[in-house]
């Protein structure tokens, strides 16, 4: 009897052995395979904006640019508008999707349009805008649109005898009116390059201040309707001597792009604030931006990262586009 008692339990003991040695080898039922991020894990094999093993920030997108790096020399935007004459100008939506185009229109110059359905995908051909929009002898250029597509401002006549207007429409899809007056701006008769930003809220644009120096940058907030606004104010740090034109700022409205006449050529200048409240500071040439002849911003994309651009090229605008790194 005592050599089968022995015998039991020696077999209790080797069995809570190998139970033992079960669960120290074996992952528990909802484990789901190895823990996340094990000491020492390679950090490549985890996905952009997952966090790292010790909680450390996101690893970067290596696909988002470092909006602290300058712009790279600008390349060639593709706009196909080869059918229009005297083309100017290209603004774009605030989704740049589509860009509004000043070129001739026979009797005067007028605004066509352009259309991607994606901001890597080719553009269709050119359209000119219908109805009101465009009839008459009078110029229309420098278009921009907010953010809703119902409201697209632009410098109507030629200076010195030029005024920023406003076209509305009920929504995206129908035609614009034939455009009014817009109160408030323009006082000297050579008010050009409106800039709306997409809320609608606030106007950019050039105008002679009556200094003897030319065009300068002004400011403006709305004041009710689409065509009513405060007045303007001058941005005077950045006025000099020379001439300002073609105002464009960021979307927080802390950097604005514009261009200044140095030695007889418009050159792309940037400068910046601390707040909207704020006046803008000192500005500096983007040089990397630099052409022979006159440059113009046209637009900046919502992350900063891509600058568009015009470039004259005699009769006709050669349009590009300028990154910064990634």
């Amino acid at each position: 009897m005592g050599s089968a008692r022995s015998t039991a339990l020696l077999a209790a003991v080797c069995a809570a052995c190998g139970a033992f040695s079960s669960e120290a080898t074996s992952p528990p039922d909802d484990a789901g395979g190895a823990p996340d991020g094990p000491p020492g894990a390679d950090a490549s094999a985890i996905p952009d904006g997952a966090l790292q093993p010790d909680g450390a920030p996101p690893l970067p997108d290596a696909g988002a640019c470092d909006p602290t790096k300058p712009f790279e020399a600008p390349t060639s935007l593709e706009l196909r508008l080869t059918s229009l004459t005297r083309r100017t100008m290209a603004l774009p939506a605030p989704d740049e999707l589509t860009f509004y185009v000043t070129a001739d229109t026979g009797p005067a110059d007028g605004v066509f349009y352009n259309t991607r359905p994606s901001v890597d995908a080719p553009f269709g051909d050119p359209a000119s805008l219908q109805g009101a929009f465009n009839s008459g002898t009078t110029s229309r250029a420098h278009p921009s649109i907010t953010d809703d597509g119902t409201a697209l401002y632009y410098a109507r006549g030629t200076k010195p005898n030029s005024v920023i207007y406003v076209a509305t429409r009920a929504s995206k899809g129908l035609q614009f009116d034939g455009g009014r007056n817009v109160t408030g701006l323009g006082g000297t008769g050579a008010a050009i390059d409106p800039y709306v930003t997409p809320d609608g809220a606030t106007i950019y644009f050039a105008d002679d201040s009556g200094m003897g120096n030319g065009s300068d940058i002004f400011v403006a907030q709305r004041n009710g309707g689409a065509a009513s606004f405060m007045i303007p104010l001058r941005q005077d740090a950045i006025s000099s001597i020379g001439e300002e034109r073609a105002p464009i700022p960021s979307r927080d409205e802390l950097t604005l792009f514009f261009a200044r006449k140095v030695s007889g050529v418009y050159r792309v200048f940037v400068a910046t604030r601390a707040s909207k409240g704020d006046t803008f500071g000192g500005a500096t040439n983007l040089a990397v931006l630099d052409a022979p002849t006159d440059t113009f911003p046209m637009g900046v994309s919502a992350d900063g990262c891509t600058l568009y651009l015009a470039v004259d090229n005699g009769n006709n605008a050669a349009f590009k586009t300028a990154r910064r790194a990634r």
